[in-house]
């Protein structure tokens, strides 16, 4: 690839993308994404060093709402030709987006790893997984300095896994370090996450059959952990929360 990718990298199914610590460098004005998969099945994407390179990039049209305007997230994984599975994002370095850092939207994808990456400085969020995505695995990510959520599965996700995640420097109020609730989510268990100096909640989550324990939480505006409902509903029931620190 070189040091510079012109717009999106399309990525086919059963692919797998490294650079074995080598850096790519998003190109002026292509605003993202670096790597897009609409098929995205048994998909790897692991070991590079990526630089969104924001400060040459449209800004995100609408700062305040969803996010989705100028830019694209750098990693992106869309579905949009199929529900997808087996997708793992491993052990890459990707910093000064100008969006979201890595971005499931809104379809299927059964099977998911983002693990031992480090996200840093994004104008979006960290990690974002959205639609009817489940058998989610997010663990041992370094996310720092975001303007949206650190970590934010959210829709109709299930079957969730949120675990030894540090996230740090949430800087925009409508941001927390971890936000897991969504229109039906159920099966989420979110464990031993250190979330420290936060605009929002600590850990915003809500549904069926919650788990919150061994987490730290500390310096946070609003609350630490806080409970809602799911969107489609006006409750949230059987939930655990154990052994946290705040």
């Amino acid at each position: 690839f070189g040091n510079n990718v012109i717009g999106a990298v399309t990525v086919p199914a059963n692919s797998k993308v490294t650079l074995q610590g080598g850096a790519l460098k998003l190109k002026d004005g292509t605003n993202g994404p670096m790597f897009s998969c609409d098929q995205p099945k048994d998909l790897t994407i692991v070991d590079i060093n990526i630089n969104g390179n924001k400060a040459n990039q449209t800004p995100i049209a609408d700062p305040e709402g969803t996010g989705n305007g100028g830019s694209q997230a750098i990693i992106n994984i869309t579905g949009v030709g199929g529900n997808g599975e087996n997708v793992i994002i491993r052990g890459n370095n990707i910093y000064d987006c100008n969006d979201a850092g890595i971005l499931f939207g809104d379809y299927t994808v059964i099977g998911i790893t983002v693990t031992d990456n480090i996200i840093d400085n994004t104008e979006w969020h960290g990690i974002q997984v959205g639609g009817d995505c489940k058998n989610i695995i997010i663990s041992n990510n370094r996310v720092s300095n975001i303007k949206g959520a650190g970590i934010i599965p959210m829709g109709n996700c299930t079957h969730v896994t949120v675990v030894g995640n540090f996230i740090e420097s949430i800087t925009e109020d409508r941001g927390d370090a971890i936000t897991c609730y969504g229109t039906n989510q159920r099966h989420i268990t979110i464990s031993g996450n250190v979330c420290r100096s936060v605009e929002g909640h600590g850990i915003h989550a809500g549904g069926e059959y919650i788990s919150i324990s061994g987490n730290t939480v500390d310096s946070t505006t609003a609350a630490g952990i806080y409970i809602r409902s799911n969107v489609s509903a006006d409750y949230a029931k059987n939930i655990s929360i154990t052994g946290n620190t705040i």
